[in-house]
This record gives C-alpha cells, structure tokens and sequence, in this order.
C-alpha cells in the first residue's frame, strides 16, 4: 500500500502488477513490477492527453 501510494497506483493495481510480475519472472519480477506499472500509468496519462489535444498543436 505504501509502495501503491508513493508510485499513484490503486492498491487492486498493485497487486494486479505484483502477480502478474511474479508470475512471469518471479521475484525479480515483483521487485520491478510495481514501477513498471506506474511507468505504464504515465506513459498511458501522456497518450491519452496528446490525443484529446493534438487538435491544439
């Protein structure tokens, strides 16, 4: 919940992204899970801001 809080990830979210990370690489896959998954969030935010203004560049 800590790590969810300080990355801006909904708990669900969290431990979505740690089983799906422990799932496909094992531990080190829950290690990098959660930041990959807020990289995911910011990378989707980024997107989905330049298609609702592109009209605008």
């Amino acid at each position: 919940m800590l790590v969810g809080e300080s990355v801006g990830l909904h708990p669900m979210m969290v431990m979505i992204a740690l089983l799906i990370g422990g799932t496909l690489m094992g531990p080190m896959g829950m290690l990098f899970a959660v930041p990959a998954a807020g990289i995911i969030k910011v990378i989707g935010h980024e997107i989905s801001f330049l298609t609702n203004n592109a009209h605008l560049l």
